[in-house]
């Protein structure tokens, strides 16, 4: 039981990068004139002070303007590219990025801006192939390992990310988002102890974050650290009250601590905090179970099912709870565990095809295969099954 955090992801200013959609400008829908612009520094100046102001429109009609004068003007497709990022028109800035570097191919900046650009569009391996473009072109570029370890990030190629991140460090050791990331590509792994050297250290120049006590406290409490987890979480909170991830981790603490009233009312607070928390209705259900209050439990874990059908942990532990339930008839059980297997069950082992000969006196041979023997209650009564059982088939 955990709530996974995401990356953070670059941050990208004016001239360096994809941001958010502005305004449309005082020069939208004015026909593009011809502008002649002294040299490149003074275009890319004009274009940052407009992007700065908002005024997106007037920085598009300008790049347009150089370009009619000047088509072979590689960084005027460049900005013009930026500025389209910017309008969240991401097929026009493509063709200009691309444009652009059909004129200046290696140009470190407009492959980071084109990765900014589909990654937007969702097409991450082509994203990273452009940051990694633009990192052969500038190997200390700072903002493009960051990008690079980013997308390897989200497709789950953590060595790669980690790699990426690790460069950004080297090159600025201080560096705090990727220092968080790389610890949630430790944390992912299962290095836990790794994830939380490295979240220590990104909460020096990030001190009032939420998401890194929330991070750190998920990895201790995996470590077994529970009263550090427990900390870091009432931290997390302190920052953020209504942080429903932190709400969910903390009442995961307050399980392994056997405190189940305050497990519910943090798994309740977490199921409040996000809307469609499948994992916190479903625990809320746990901790009401672990206080005996099987009819409110099994309420939660239809609801979380409700939420999410494919929630095969909720639907067990319904089942689970069914049994407890004594106003529950064995027809009801059965017709519920059939919809488990109608649900989560392998429709292609109804069709499967086995070597084994079609005798019905041949001697059977029968397997038992659980996860449960050695750690769970079901594994104690079990043994009057297998004592029964003979290898000879006595």
């Amino acid at each position: 039981m955990f709530c996974r955090a995401v990356p953070v992801p670059p941050a990208r200013s004016a001239c360096t990068g994809i941001g958010r959609a502005g305004g449309a400008g005082v020069g939208a829908g004015l026909e593009c004139v011809p502008v002649k612009v002294q040299d490149s520094q003074t275009l890319q100046t004009q274009v940052a002070g407009l992007l700065e102001a908002g005024l997106l429109a007037d920085a598009h009609d300008l790049c347009r303007g150089v370009i009619a004068v000047d088509p072979q003007n590689a960084l005027a497709w460049r900005l013009l590219g930026e500025v389209g990022g910017r309008r969240c028109r991401f097929p026009e800035a493509e063709m200009s990025l691309r444009r652009a570097l059909s004129i200046a191919p290696s140009d470190p900046v407009t492959h980071y801006l084109l990765g900014g650009v589909l990654q937007a569009r969702g097409r991450r391996f082509e994203a990273a192939i452009s940051y990694r473009n633009a990192l052969h072109s500038r190997p200390n570029y700072c903002e493009a390992s960051e990008a690079l370890g980013y997308v390897l990030q989200e497709v789950g190629d953590s060595e790669g990310a980690a790699a990426a991140y690790e460069h950004v460090l080297r090159l600025r050791p201080n560096h705090a988002k990727a220092r968080y990331n790389l610890g949630l590509v430790y944390s992912d792994r299962g290095e836990f102890g790794g994830a939380a050297e490295h979240f220590r250290l990104a909460m020096h120049p990030l001190p009032n974050t939420a998401e890194i006590y929330n991070s750190l406290g998920f990895v201790l409490r995996e470590l077994g650290e529970l009263d550090g987890a427990l900390s870091n979480l009432e931290r997390a909170l302190e920052i953020r009250p209504d942080f429903a991830e932190a709400h969910y981790n903390l009442g995961g603490v307050f399980m392994d601590r056997m405190e189940y009233s305050l497990a519910e009312a943090h798994f309740r607070l977490a199921s409040k905090g996000r809307n469609g928390f499948a994992d916190a209705i479903r625990s809320t259900g746990n901790a009401l179970l672990a206080q005996g209050i099987a009819e409110e439990a099994e309420s939660c874990y239809r609801k979380a099912i409700a939420v999410d059908p494919g929630h095969v942990s909720a639907h067990s532990n319904l089942l689970m709870t069914l049994h407890y339930r004594g106003d529950c008839s064995r027809d009801a059980v059965f017709q519920e565990h059939l919809r488990w297997g109608k649900q989560h069950g392998c429709p292609e082992a109804e069709h499967a095809e086995f070597r084994n000969v079609k005798d019905p006196d041949r001697r059977l041979r029968i397997g038992y295969v659980s996860p449960d023997f050695r750690m769970h209650s079901v594994s104690w009564f079990v043994r009057g099954l297998f004592a029964e059982r003979s290898s000879r088939g006595g």
